[in-house]
């Protein structure tokens, strides 16, 4: 990974601390792109990523989320407010370190979550574009009222506690590398938290029945054979957004992690070259 500083940390707005790393371009650089990571994830699994975006001369940052990676805190358990708010001062601190460049952020899933609930809560966003990557508007699977139930009575009894909550490897990506290097990685978790769990689900319906407003250009990349989230719920979301630019991808026979499928270069030299298009 062609990081500068491995161990960086910022304060999120509550003052927790919070791991990132960053890659510099270099003086001649685009511009900077945040990324940030899904469910389960951690940025350093991004490291294809930043090589290539770096290659391509934009500065690559993003953070573990609260529950994730090395930041510290139990796994999993988070309140999603508080993952929106982390993202508003991580751009922050991306821009004071890059005070004269344009800043996008590439979501992913959870991360891709983040970023709409973001967006739509901040008025003018000081950012040039979003790029969303297999937003959960809608899941394949929904789980039954009686599931649902359970787990609001056990987020107000034990709402930290960690309950099983993952995917497996094989329904997320076609790459059986990546699908054997996610087996075996221990920053890797499948754990949630009920307060996570009812947070969540909140946000994905708010999310889902609104119409996001926003004033910087949108890419919204999905999954055809996505195994974990409904893609047409997120292309029909996309469809509703108020907005002067926004762009529609579907990425044939791909599975959900779409930044770590087969044919994953070619996409982010797509990402990249939308980027390049709005600076």
């Amino acid at each position: 990974m062609t990081l500068v500083a491995r161990s960086c940390w910022f304060r999120g707005a509550d003052g927790t601390l919070l791991h990132f790393d960053v890659a510099d371009a270099g003086a001649a650089a685009r511009g900077a792109i945040v990324l940030l990571h899904g469910l389960g994830e951690y940025v350093e699994k991004y490291r294809e990523w930043f090589d290539r975006a770096v290659e391509r001369g934009w500065h690559a940052t993003g953070y573990d989320q609260r529950g994730h990676g090395d930041t510290p805190g139990r796994r999993g358990d988070f309140d999603f407010q508080d993952l929106v708010a982390d993202l508003g001062r991580f751009v922050e601190v991306t821009r004071d370190r890059y005070p004269d460049l344009p800043v996008f952020v590439v979501a992913h899933s959870l991360g891709a979550l983040v970023a709409i609930v973001w967006s739509g809560g901040v008025g003018r966003l000081p950012v040039k574009g979003l790029v969303l990557s297999g937003p959960p508007l809608g899941l394949v699977e929904e789980r039954p009222e009686w599931y649902r139930w359970g787990i609001r009575l056990l987020a107000k009894l034990a709402p930290r506690v960690s309950l099983p909550r993952g995917t497996d490897p094989g329904r997320l990506t076609r790459d059986p590398e990546r699908r054997a290097a996610a087996e075996d990685d221990p920053r890797i978790h499948r754990v949630m938290s009920p307060r996570a769990m009812v947070s969540t689900d909140r946000a994905m319906e708010a999310a889902r029945e609104g119409t996001l407003q926003l004033d910087v250009p949108l890419l919204v990349l999905t999954a055809d054979d996505d195994r974990v989230v409904d893609p047409e719920a997120a292309r029909a979301w996309a469809r509703r957004v108020e907005a002067d630019d926004v762009t529609i991808e579907r990425v044939p026979g791909a599975y959900h992690e779409l930044l770590n499928d087969l044919g994953r270069e070619a996409l982010y030299d797509r990402i990249l070259e939308w980027c390049d298009d709005r600076t």
